[in-house]
């Protein structure tokens, strides 16, 4: 019988580690207040320490359309790469050769479904997580500042952890959901709506059809 309640005690523990919360989290708090009407502008850097790789992502999305320029650092080196969605088609562009070339055109059927921010790492993670009702809360020091952390249950045992400062601004996310990858770190400068809707314009680009 002691076996019996001790089994059930941990499984009890066990289930009590992620809560499940009807009240918003502070995850749906930021995820809820970005507008793609109004503008969408994140600034971010991920880290990759398995590959020994930085990426910065710098993101402007307004309406359906998009832009975002991706800064890569690894094994010393930089390189420079930018993408957009303008209209109904997606762009791989070269500044170099002011080459836009089209890698996807979506239907008027599924453009109204279309989002540019849940196509973006950050944004992804985000709207995958946001308004999930079973997480844990947590305080967690990063360089020795101490954020408020939801921990997010994912496949295999990983989790997905979303770091706030005190003003419950988005700090930081740890990834590890992705073996195959390792642990992914990103942390976050900028989240507003200050859009360069000017980057938009590809007018001056030679597109190149798929």
């Amino acid at each position: 019988m002691k076996k019996v309640l001790a089994a059930i005690l941990v499984l009890m523990l066990a289930l009590s580690f992620y809560v499940a919360s009807a009240e918003a989290s502070m995850l749906d708090t930021v995820y809820d207040n970005l507008d793609a009407d109004a503008g969408i502008h994140l600034n971010y850097t991920m880290h990759a320490a398995s590959m020994g790789a930085e990426i910065n992502y710098d993101v402007h999305a307004k309406g359906t359309s998009g832009y975002t320029v991706k800064t890569s650092y690894a094994f010393g080196l930089s390189s420079v790469s930018a993408s957009c969605f303008i209209g109904d088609t997606s762009y791989m562009l070269n500044p170099d050769q002011m080459e836009a070339h089209a890698v996807l055109t979506i239907s008027p059927s599924l453009l109204k479904y279309h989002s540019y921010i849940r196509s973006d790492e950050l944004g992804k993670l985000m709207d995958n997580w946001a308004h999930s009702s079973t997480y844990k809360v947590e305080t967690r020091e990063v360089d020795g500042v101490s954020y408020t952390v939801e921990v997010y249950p994912a496949d295999g045992g990983t989790e997905v952890a979303f770091y706030f400062d005190e003003s419950g601004r988005l700090a930081c996310v740890r990834n590890d959901s992705i073996p195959s990858l390792g642990e992914l770190f990103y942390t976050v400068s900028v989240i507003d709506s200050e859009v360069n809707e000017s980057l938009f314009d590809i007018s001056a680009y030679t597109v190149v059809s798929k």
